[in-house]
């Protein structure tokens, strides 16, 4: 079987790196030959459709992967890619390795509303043990390290994605990159992570993503709540034309915003800021979404914010995000919100030229 040259080995050959562009058809016929003597000789390409995708999917597929990107916020995005490379160093290969990106294959998946669990930490001298309360995937994020290309998967205490078998054939990278995106479930914590990965995605990998999952903390700095929103572009969400099924952990431990009464009167939090970017993810057609609302670590429950009430806004966001007619009713609203603006800068002009206001509604 063929194999692909790396992108060291194109740069030894030619002296120039390969150029990374979206996978296309092969245009020569030297290459179309080569494809077809690989899918004639192969043992594995021999097999049939239905069994290759099943050795694709237990290669690649129908798992949980926590990804995470390290941002540098006062770097450019290529001057961040190339601090990153050089962040680790072999001394099997002596060269530098590293990449901006992070992940590891979850081994402890399981229902977003599973209660936390309990970690006894023995103490020391004259100490008592003490009793923490871990999160599901709480743990997941003390496995991010970045591996030495020299050394084998099994020195590290977490699986990572074994993407090697993709740079075989074009017949392998087309199959497998199917069940890659499609049958796998990308976990984010960080809007920044997603807004990178999907960036970074071409569009066919775009629209093969099936499900997503993200982590968002809904507590008094609303720093990771603009930051979702921020990343959470209409833009972005187009691409995703493919997504089918969302999951949802929020942590809130902020003062309870509403009264109880109020909160269900006027359906808190979907029309607040909390779910400006959520809303914009009712336009896709998502058949099943999972949503958990629970108190931040270190938090406890106020009186007027109970686990009840915690269900009650998780029920509401998950009946926002599987609404058939979400596009229609998300651009009706921004249509009304668009004629609001119109009318408040009208008497805003008004105002400045110094002429009398129009009647109500028409302002």
């Amino acid at each position: 079987m063929w194999k692909r040259k790396t992108p060291a080995e194109m740069l030894e050959s030619t002296g120039k790196p390969r150029k990374r562009v979206a996978f296309s058809k092969p245009k020569n016929a030297a290459t179309k030959a080569l494809i077809g003597k690989n899918a004639s000789d192969s043992p594995l390409l021999r097999l049939p459709i239905e069994l290759r995708n099943k050795i694709w999917t237990e290669m690649l597929g129908a798992r949980l992967i926590h990804v995470d990107y390290f941002c540098d916020g006062e770097l450019k995005f290529k001057d961040n890619e190339d601090f990153c490379s050089r962040l680790k160093y072999s001394t099997t290969t002596f060269e530098s390795y590293g990449s901006a990106w992070r992940h590891v294959v979850c081994q402890d998946d399981g229902p977003e509303d599973r209660p936390d669990a309990e970690v006894i930490i023995e103490g020391g001298h004259e100490q008592h043990d003490q009793a923490w309360s871990i999160r599901p995937h709480g743990l997941c994020d003390t496995d991010y390290e970045e591996r030495d290309p020299a050394l084998p998967f099994e020195c590290y205490g977490h699986e990572t994605m074994r993407l090697a078998i993709l740079r075989t054939s074009r017949q392998v990278y087309v199959e497998a990159n199917e069940v890659l995106f499609t049958t796998n479930t990308f976990s984010f914590k960080s809007p920044v992570a997603l807004k990178r990965f999907v960036m970074t995605r071409n569009i066919h990998q775009k629209r093969l993503i099936r499900n997503l999952r993200m982590e968002m903390n809904w507590g008094a700095a609303f720093l990771d709540i603009d930051g979702w929103n921020s990343s959470l572009t209409m833009a972005t969400i187009k691409s995703l034309s493919g997504l089918r099924s969302l999951r949802l952990h929020i942590l809130h431990g902020s003062v309870p915003p509403l009264s109880r009464n109020e909160a269900r009167r006027t359906k808190w939090p979907t029309a607040t800021t909390y779910c400006e970017g959520l809303r914009k993810l009712s336009t896709l057609p998502i058949v099943q979404a999972e949503v958990v609302i629970k108190p931040d670590c270190g938090q406890f429950q106020f009186e007027l914010w109970n686990a009840r009430d915690m269900v009650e806004a998780a029920e509401r966001v998950k009946a926002m995000l599987e609404n058939p007619k979400g596009l229609e009713e998300y651009t009706e609203a921004q249509q009304v919100r668009k004629e609001a603006l119109q009318r408040e800068r009208v008497a805003l002009e008004r105002f400045k030229a110094g002429k009398p206001r129009g009647p109500i509604g028409q302002n």
